[in-house]
């Protein structure tokens, strides 16, 4: 997992973390094979980062890599703010914890992003400093099995950043399904559990 120059970059931020990424994915339509990675979520201005696959052995450095992941949480947000239901239609996403931060990854239609903050709120109501839309519902949880590097090294393996997003095969759902069961000790995630939450 050695990192070329290419494959990981920072941007320290004079603008907001949402409005340069809003103009990175403007600029890049469809998928980046990119991870977005901020590292502390709940400060609107700072450093965030974009990892591609041959960089993922970088983000080790950056974190407490062997902190164990404690608990897992999956939730789903309406896709639309005009949704009556959100049955089948709706945004799914991990949040875990370990001992010193609150984590989020999730897949969009760009890239798949990574936050961190202390605030639990700032990764569960917010994804790149916009808040989620609403109602935000816990769908299920367990504890976790796994450390961050565990994660990280799942992420390689798997070619996660390679995987490009598709609505039906390799969409948000799908991929929150892959995390939750790789790092929730007792449960697995099931297509109906999102639906009846």
């Amino acid at each position: 997992m050695g990192a070329s120059k290419s494959s990981f970059s920072s941007r320290s931020q004079v603008k907001s973390k949402s409005e340069t990424h809003r103009k990175r994915k403007s600029a890049k339509e469809g998928w980046s094979n990119q991870m977005y990675f901020d590292p502390e979520a709940d400060n609107e201005f700072g450093i965030n980062y974009y990892i591609e696959h041959e960089g993922l052995g970088k983000l080790s450095t950056l974190v407490d890599a062997e902190e164990r992941i404690l608990n897992v949480y999956a939730y789903k947000v309406p896709l639309n703010n005009w949704q009556l239901t959100s049955f089948f239609m709706y945004h799914l996403f991990i949040i875990f914890n370990t001992k010193s931060w609150w984590w989020s990854i999730e897949k969009h239609t760009d890239c798949i992003s990574i936050q961190r903050s202390k605030l639990e709120s700032a990764v569960r109501c917010k994804h790149i400093q916009t808040y989620r839309r609403t109602p935000i519902n816990l769908v299920k949880s367990d504890s976790g099995n796994k450390s961050v590097n565990d994660l990280i090294c799942w992420l390689y393996n798997k070619n996660e950043l390679n995987k490009e997003f598709d609505e039906l095969f390799s969409n948000c759902k799908t991929f929150a399904k892959r995390v939750y069961d790789h790092v929730a000790a007792n449960t697995y995630l099931f297509w109906f559990d999102g639906a009846f939450s």
